[in-house]
């Protein structure tokens, strides 16, 4: 291929792919829009699975919260790096296996070795976010998703649409805090283009992470209730993405929804794939996981020999990402063994590592989470919306409460 191809043959062949018919041997089925996903997946219309009675509102969505902020933080200094390259500096530098934060006050020559100032997004020891160079929690495009979508609860409440998601990205989220999937959506929302256009049109990123990423607060706001969580996180995935893009944040929705309701996380992988198309590739990709009684390094192995790390449309898919997390949480017996299996396990460290910390961190809660997690809630937490520049996690752990209840309510 060509290091320059004109636009305009990009785009017609795009179109060309994209009006072309499935081959007629293809093995899966996967629908895009709600009602179809609905008749696809087994057990969408699932009644409430536990009792939200039973468990501390709080504590669970500030667990989830706090989970999320500390995973996308763990992973983020070694975001874009490979499987390799993550672990020979982690032990290089006596940070392996991952039990805490990572930071940067190791060797010269390790940092030289291992460039480790350098990620998909830093270019510098000014803009490193290992854990010693950090004053506040710095903003990761992984959670400004969760402010926005709070946000757009709060101003449209429980009957919010996928353009409502829409105007919020507009109103509060500058493009260039936008990225693959996003960015495109974004600039198609501003050619006036309406969803679910606005996810199809030349957009390569469909099937990407970027609506995975977003899944965590809808369970959270729909605690024991995943049919709910499920059709928040298909309106909003319809803004950017496709087929197993939207599936993907689905599941996360509905595994953050049920988490502390189940006795362990095994058991709630295991109904989330109900609430799947059960002939998508995610679908086939999970039960795979969950019926396999190989270990997590033979698993996570495999994951690498299907999928490519150093392709970027590979690095950020949906499929491998939600693979890694799927085993980071059957295998592990805590939080911090979840963390560090998926963050070593290359890949997009800051994303999938952010779902692993939700998911576990409202399956246990903010009170059990350990020391070593908790430490940078102390400080404020920066996010990258217009209008919200600063919280704290108790002021954001309120709003998710009330936009909750709002939900519930209405």
């Amino acid at each position: 291929m060509r290091e320059n191809p004109d636009p305009d043959a990009v785009r017609t062949l795009a179109a060309r792919a994209r009006s072309s018919p499935l081959r007629t041997n293809y093995a899966y089925s996967e629908p895009s829009t709600l009602d179809k996903i609905k008749r696809a997946a087994p057990s969408f219309e699932s009644p409430h699975i536990g009792d939200p009675g039973t468990i501390s509102e709080k504590d669970t969505i500030q667990g989830g919260l706090m989970g999320a902020i500390a995973g996308c933080l763990l992973g983020s200094p070694v975001q874009g790096w490979s499987r390799e390259r993550i672990h020979g500096f982690l032990q290089e530098s006596n940070q392996y296996p991952i039990e805490r934060f990572l930071h940067a006050d190791v060797a010269d020559s390790v940092i030289n070795q291992y460039n480790i100032f350098h990620n998909i997004e830093a270019t510098g020891r000014d803009s490193s976010t290992f854990i010693n160079h950090i004053e506040k929690i710095p903003p990761d495009d992984d959670i400004d998703y969760t402010f926005v979508n709070i946000r757009t609860v709060e101003t449209c409440g429980a009957e919010l649409q996928t353009e409502d998601i829409g105007t919020t990205w507009i109103k509060q989220l500058p493009a260039l805090r936008t990225y693959t999937a996003e960015r495109v959506a974004y600039r198609n929302l501003l050619d006036g283009i309406s969803p679910p256009e606005t996810g199809l049109r030349d957009n390569p990123y469909r099937e990407h992470i970027g609506a995975l990423i977003r899944g965590p607060i809808w369970g959270l706001l729909c605690l024991g209730e995943p049919t709910h969580a499920a059709t928040f996180a298909v309106r909003d995935a319809l803004l950017s993405h496709v087929k197993n893009g939207i599936y993907a944040e689905l599941w996360v929705a509905v595994l953050t929804a049920i988490a502390p309701l189940v006795g362990d996380l095994t058991e709630a992988l295991r109904l989330s794939l109900s609430f799947l198309p059960a002939e998508s590739r995610l679908a086939a990709s999970l039960r795979s996981i969950c019926n396999s009684d190989a270990s997590a390094h033979t698993q996570i192995k495999r994951i690498h020999q299907q999928w490519d790390e150093s392709i970027q449309r590979e690095w950020s898919h949906a499929l491998p990402n939600a693979a890694l997390i799927a085993i980071a949480l059957d295998h592990a017996d805590s939080i911090t063994e979840a963390l560090g299996t998926v963050v070593q396990s290359g890949f997009d460290t800051d994303s999938h590592a952010a779902v692993v910390g939700a998911v576990y961190g409202a399956h246990i809660g903010a009170a059990s989470i350990p020391s070593q997690w908790r430490s940078p809630f102390s400080s404020p937490i920066l996010s990258g919306l217009s209008s919200e520049h600063s919280t704290s996690i108790e002021a954001l752990t309120q709003r998710a409460i009330a936009a909750s209840r709002r939900i519930k309510m209405e």
